[in-house]
């Protein structure tokens, strides 16, 4: 190899792992790193750049990935031929790299690479390939694989005090395919109501709505939703973020948790518990979900993977009660697995190895420095205009803007006349200036939903994901978002 040189650029908004992605990539098509010629070693070249291992990895993962370069076993990574100097583009891009790009600008700050480990990914990948290739001929279970609902078990057993059979957990590919399943199996116990949070999480609603269900919105109160307020005599399932409920943070306290419980005894109804970004709390210990205290048989309870690891990977999963295992197994041969075999073993292999746990924590200390420097950000530059609601926990954190004079001409009454017409725009068709808003945040780069049923004439809510900003940068978009309201 004649050499391999990066030009480092720490005011880039590329990663370095980027750049020298790039810097390789553009030699092989320029000739100057010839067919079967073979790659430096992956610490070779950190040593010799002066940068990590990781570093040097996800360069040569991309690499791998796009076919610019192969690896022989126990061998290392050797460039691979067919490209030559006419490949490179000379001027202007693209239709592909134009769609990617537009896709970065969107929101350039989506993951953070780091705290996930490619590597032990790959490794427990090839594992599969190597030695359960057989069985990779084979359509998965019904269920989902068996290997992968006992680690889920497991997981459940030791970080979250459930204890559940690996025969009562269900897996799929989504949280939309996991609502899927849920509302059929529902619907043949008979329940045909749904009582969801307001504020809540709109798409869980329409899931159901589109599924059939006379839908109920019940207010979320300072200990979460009003049990009070629930449906009595009638068979009903009830949708409830305990541990973290968006998106205003409410955590329910013990005494609501058991009051929940008996309202689902007496009345013979389901308590739906979506458990998301439960490791995720920066605060205290995480709380123990209301499965874990469920003597009676009425929580089913949904988990999802895109969080904790990383947001392509769609597995999501539910541990149904006893009662409605027996009836998912009566109705099973109506559906297939949607989740690859491949890529279940593959986690099912990543949980057993421990590398599950690793990245859990990994992700807890770092997005407790970023919201750390989130919130002092807003402190420093929000004024007395902006209170953050959300502050322990998850991804995102929940705005208020209180609106000045002139924005309520603005922002304010866009949200006036919209409910006032909801008729005849649409339900969820925004105004010009709440469009205007949304728009600036996501020139920013930074990931922003509208809470509309939080928001009135004189303030604005927003849940804004600051674990996507990197955390170099965290103090300065926070910055340019506070300018953004003046």
């Amino acid at each position: 190899m004649k050499r391999i040189l990066i030009n480092q650029d720490n005011n880039s908004e590329q990663f370095l792992y980027e750049q020298l992605y790039s810097d390789i990539k553009n030699q092989i098509l320029e000739g100057e790193m010839e067919a079967e010629e073979r790659c430096p070693s992956i610490r070779g070249l950190a040593e010799t750049l002066g940068i990590s291992v990781t570093t040097v990895m996800q360069a040569y993962n991309q690499l791998l990935a796009e076919g610019y370069i192969f690896s022989k076993p126990g061998s290392g990574y050797y460039v691979q031929g067919g490209f030559d100097g006419e490949l490179i583009p000379q001027k202007g891009h693209t239709e592909s790299d134009t769609v990617e790009e537009e896709r970065k600008d969107e929101y350039p700050y989506l993951c953070d690479e780091e705290v996930f480990d490619f590597v032990k990914w790959k490794k427990c990948a090839n594992r599969v390939f190597t030695e359960y290739s057989k069985e990779l001929l084979y359509e998965s279970n019904i269920k989902g694989e068996l290997a992968l609902r006992k680690e889920i078990a497991e997981y459940l057993r030791r970080s979250r005090g459930v204890h559940t059979k690996p025969e009562n957990i269900v897996i799929s590919a989504g949280t939309q395919q996991i609502a899927f399943h849920l509302g059929r199996i529902l619907k043949r116990d008979h329940v045909n109501i749904v009582a969801v949070e307001k504020p809540g999480y709109a798409p869980v609603k329409s899931m159901f709505q589109d599924a059939g269900f006379q839908v109920v919105e019940i207010p979320v109160r300072k200990t979460g939703i009003d049990i009070g307020m629930l449906p009595a005599n009638l068979k009903t399932g009830v949708y409830v973020n305990p541990s973290n409920q968006f998106p205003t943070g409410v955590v329910m306290p013990a005494n609501k948790r058991y009051e929940i419980l008996d309202w689902a005894k007496e009345n013979h109804c389901y308590i739906i518990e979506d458990d998301y970004n439960s490791e995720l709390r920066y605060v205290g210990q995480p709380l123990p979900p209301i499965k874990s205290l469920d003597v009676y048989d009425r929580v089913i309870y949904l988990g999802s993977f895109s969080s904790t690891l990383f947001s392509a990977i769609k597995i999501s999963y539910m541990v149904l009660t006893d009662e409605l295992t027996r009836r998912f197994d009566a109705m099973e041969k109506t559906y297939t697995q949607t989740c690859s075999k491949a890529e279940q073993l593959t986690l099912a292999s990543f949980m057993k190895e421990g590398f599950y746990y690793t990245t859990i924590k990994k992700k807890r200390t770092l997005y407790t420095k970023k919201l750390q420097l989130a919130i002092a950000a807003f402190g420093k530059y929000g004024g007395d205009r902006i209170t953050l609601i959300n502050k322990q926990s998850g991804l995102t954190l929940t705005v208020n803007v209180r609106l000045g004079e002139s924005e309520k001409k603005g922002y304010g009454q866009s949200i006036s006349e919209k409910r006032n017409v909801k008729k005849e725009i649409g339900e969820n068709r925004d105004t010009c200036a709440v469009q205007e808003l949304l728009s600036n945040m996501q020139k920013l780069g930074i990931r922003t939903y509208y809470l509309e049923n939080m928001s009135g004439e004189n303030n604005v809510m927003l849940s804004i994901y600051y674990s996507e900003i990197p955390i170099q940068m965290m103090e300065a978009k926070i910055k340019e978002l506070c300018d953004i309201f003046g």
